[in-house]
């Protein structure tokens, strides 16, 4: 027995719907940016820390210096809306910030050590080789010099967004710029109020 679609047989329709549908699948695959990717990064960071302590008052301490690491995330198709993809990202930065004030008395020496992040990504190709995007997450990174002794981890809301670039199918060049801030921190009569700017390049590649 043949059922027929319309003056159609079902067979024929449902064939052109598996072509249909290699068709899409074959164009999302075409994209350097949607898939499982991995890449190193190179960033330059500041950090503004505002310090009170019943013997010191400094507003914008600045630390800053170079951090080096890699991230890994998976990029996808946002349903409906063409060139537009959604993904999720992770990274991890070996940190070499550091500064120092001194005042009243005391002296307080700061380093940012390590941070890692997880964090959601929006984008759209604005041609077939260049990605904008925007992302938003959290962070977390470890400090010395906060607490007169010991180390202390801070939790923050990192945002920001960038560019990827692809120069082949699987490699991607990016640059972005991200801001966290961070929790207030209180240790013993010391209250310290942190936030993070962080320009980043890096490469990727697309298995």
């Amino acid at each position: 027995m043949r059922f027929l679609v319309g003056n159609r047989p079902l067979t024929t329709c449902s064939l052109a719907a598996v072509i249909l549908l290699a068709a899409q699948h074959s164009a999302v695959a075409e994209s350097p940016f949607r898939g499982v990717y991995a890449g190193i990064q190179g960033s330059y960071d500041t950090y503004d820390v505002d310090i009170r302590s019943s013997n010191l008052n400094a507003d914008d301490l600045e630390l800053s210096g170079l951090s080096g690491g890699f991230y890994a995330g998976v990029n996808t198709a946002f349903p409906g809306v063409d060139r537009a993809i959604v993904g999720l990202e992770g990274s991890f930065a070996f940190n070499d910030a550091d500064g120092q004030v001194s005042g009243g008395g005391d002296h307080i020496s700061i380093a940012s050590r390590h941070t890692y992040d997880i964090s959601g990504r929006a984008g759209y190709e604005v041609t077939d080789n260049v990605l904008l995007y925007g992302r938003v997450g959290w962070a977390r990174t470890r400090f010395s010099g906060l607490e007169p002794t010991g180390r202390t981890t801070l939790d923050g809301i990192r945002f920001g967004g960038g560019a990827e670039y692809a120069i082949t199918d699987n490699i991607a060049l990016r640059t972005e710029f991200t801001r966290t801030d961070y929790e207030r921190k209180r240790s013993s009569d010391r209250r310290f109020d942190t936030a993070q700017n962080r320009l980043t390049l890096g490469i990727g590649y697309r298995f």
